[in-house]
C-alpha cells in the first residue's frame, strides 16, 4: 500500500504513523544513484530450469535442461529454488510458488508466483497472453491479488489473479524480499539498502524467470504485461523507466498497468506531503532505523479477536471501529482519499463498508508481512519533492509502451495523473471507477476496493482483462 498518515479528527497515532507536514521540505538524498549500474548476476536460464524440474513441467522438446543446469564452468552449483508449493484453487486453476535465493544472506529470498489453468495435472496450458503482478506496500502477492486465500469467509478463487487465469491469461507475480522476513526478526541491518534500485532489479529477475519458463514450455518469448498496484505501481514506473535505457532484446515489459499510484503529482499540497514523508523516511534510514513494523496486523488482530473491546490506539473507538477507521478516513491532511468506501452512523463513526466485506478487510489486515523497509518508502515518494532526476523517473518520456492507468475516484491514482503527461511516447488508456458525485468523494469507491470489492470483478478486473486481450502488450518489441 502507499504510505498515508492518519491526520485530523482523533486519529493521530504518534507511535505508528506520522502526520504529513505542509511546510516546504528539503529534498531527501536519493538512494542508489544509478539504477542500472550493475547487471544481474543470476543465471535466469538455470533458475528457470530449476523451476521446471521442481514443478514437474514438461519442457519444450528443443530445450536441453541438462546443459542449462550447468554453470559457465560446467561444475556443480548450489540450487536457487529453496521451496516449492502447488495448490488447487478451483477446478483447473492452480497456484504455484517458489522461494528463490537471489543473493547472499538468508534475507535475499523472493517468492515467485504463477496462477494458471492446467490442461492436465502439472501441465499448464499454453497462452499467448501473460501478466506479471507487483503487490503494494505492507502486503504480498496473495494478499493483494488472491485475497480469497487469506479469508475463511470468502471462496479461494476470489481475486484478480484467479479471475484472469480463468480466462486463459498466464498470471505471474512475486513477493518482494521483505515479505519473507519472520515476525521475530530483530536484526534489520540487511535492509539498509532495500531501496527502489534493489526492488527494481529483483523485479527484473522475476520477469526474466517468468519469460524464460514460458519460453522453455512452448509459450514463446513474448514480452510480458506488468501490473503494479499502489507502491507496486511506483516500482513498475521504475522498471519501465529503466528499460528505456536497455536494448529491446534485454527488455521484459510489453505493456504496463499502473494501478492507483504514480511518481508525480501536479498538486502542490499533495506533492509537498509526499516530500515530507520521503524526508521522514530518509532521516530514519540515516539514523540506522531500516524497517518499520506493519500497522495492518496491529489493527486487524484486535478487530478479529475482540471486536467490541476498546481500541488501544483511538479513544472512544472499539477495535473493530478502529480497523474501519484505518480503511475509511483520509490519509493525507486536506485530501479526502482513502483505502475503502465506508458507511457511517449519525455521529460520523464508521460502522461498515460499502463495497468490500468487513470480514475480508479484517483478514486483509491480519495476513500481512510483519515489516517494511524504510529505504524503499523514502525512494517511493521522493519524486514528489521535484526530484525529476531520480534514476527511476528520469526517462518516462522515453517509455514507448501501451499503458492502462487504473484509478479509483476515492483512491490516490488521480492525484498522480500528471505522470501520464510526462509519458509523451506511450500509448495511454485510462480506467477510473467513479460511483458517486464529486461532492461525495468520502463515500467513493477507493484504493483497496479495486482488488477486494464485491463489484471489482465487473468494474475493474474485466476491463483489465479486455485490455490485455486486445492488441496491447506481449509483443516482441512492447507494442
Amino acid at each position: 500500500m502507499r504510505k498515508f498518515f492518519i491526520v485530523g479528527m482523533t486519529l493521530v497515532i504518534a507511535l505508528l504513523l506520522v502526520s504529513c507536514s505542509r511546510e516546504e521540505a528539503v529534498t531527501p538524498q536519493l538512494g542508489s544513484t544509478d539504477i542500472i549500474s550493475s547487471t544481474l548476476t543470476i543465471n535466469t536460464e538455470r533458475l528457470a530450469c530449476e523451476i521446471l524440474l521442481a514443478s514437474g513441467w514438461q519442457e519444450d522438446s528443443e530445450v536441453d535442461l541438462s546443459t542449462k543446469m550447468l554453470n559457465p564452468k560446467g561444475d556443480g552449483e548450489a540450487l536457487c529454488v529453496l521451496d516449492f508449493e502447488r495448490e488447487q484453487i478451483s477446478g483447473d486453476i492452480f497456484h504455484y510458488s517458489w522461494d528463490v535465493q537471489i543473493g547472499g544472506g538468508g534475507f535475499n529470498v523472493i517468492r515467485v508466483h504463477r496462477v494458471v489453468k492446467e490442461r492436465a495435472p502439472n501441465r499448464p496450458i499454453r497462452s499467448r497472453k501473460s501478466v506479471f503482478m507487483l503487490h503494494g506496500d505492507f502486503k504480498d502477492f496473495e494478499g493483494c491479488f488472491m485475497p480469497g486465500l487469506m479469508s475463511q469467509l470468502y471462496p479461494d478463487d476470489f481475486g484478480i489473479a484467479v479471475s484472469l487465469a480463468q480466462e486463459n491469461i498466464d498470471v505471474w507475480g512475486m513477493d518482494q524480499v521483505f515479505c519473507l522476513i519472520p515476525a521475530d526478526e530483530t536484526d534489520f541491518s540487511p535492509m539498509a539498502d532495500w531501496d527502489m534500485y534493489k526492488f527494481a532489479q529483483d523485479t527484473r529477475t522475476g520477469l526474466a524467470v517468468a519469460r524464460t519458463v514460458r519460453r522453455f514450455t512452448g509459450n514463446g518469448f513474448r514480452k510480458i504485461n506488468l501490473l503494479g498496484f499502489s507502491g507496486g505501481a511506483a516500482l513498475g514506473f521504475a522498471v519501465v523507466n529503466e528499460e528505456t535505457m536497455l536494448p529491446y532484446g534485454k527488455r521484459h515489459v510489453g505493456g504496463f498497468i499502473p494501478v492507483d499510484q504514480g511518481p508525480f503529482s501536479d498538486d502542490v499540497g499533495f506533492a509537498a506531503s509526499d516530500c515530507a514523508t520521503a524526508q521522514y523516511y530518509a532521516e530514519l534510514v540515516d539514523s540506522g532505523e531500516y524497517a518499520e513494523e506493519n500497522f495492518f496486523p496491529m489493527f486487524g488482530v484486535p478487530a478479529r479477536e475482540d471486536p467490541e473491546g476498546p481500541s488501544e490506539f483511538f479513544d472512544d473507538f472499539t477495535n473493530l471501529q478502529a480497523a474501519l477507521a484505518v480503511a475509511v478516513y483520509p490519509y493525507v491532511d486536506g485530501f479526502p482519499y482513502h483505502f475503502l468506501a465506508g458507511e457511517f452512523d449519525s455521529d460520523g463513526m464508521p460502522d461498515g463498508l460499502q463495497y468490500t466485506n468487513v470480514d475480508l478487510w479484517v483478514d486483509f489486515m491480519i495476513h500481512a508481512p510483519p515489516f517494511f523497509p524504510n529505504a524503499f518508502s523514502r525512494d517511493e515518494l521522493i519524486s514528489g519533492c521535484g526530484a525529476e532526476d531520480a534514476p527511476w523517473t528520469n526517462q518516462l518520456d522515453e517509455v514507448n509502451l501501451p499503458v492502462l492507468f487504473v484509478s479509483a475516484a476515492g483512491g490516490f491514482g488521480l492525484m498522480y495523473s500528471y505522470t501520464l503527461d510526462l509519458m509523451t511516447d506511450a500509448e495511454i488508456s485510462t480506467l477510473t471507477v467513479e460511483l458517486h458525485p464529486s461532492d461525495e468523494v468520502d463515500l467513493e469507491f477507493a484504493h483497496i476496493d479495486l482488488f477486494t470489492a464485491s463489484n471489482a470483478p465487473q468494474l475493474v478486473w474485466q476491463p483489465i482483462l479486455e485490455w490485455i486481450m486486445s492488441n496491447h502488450g506481449n509483443h516482441p518489441n512492447g507494442r
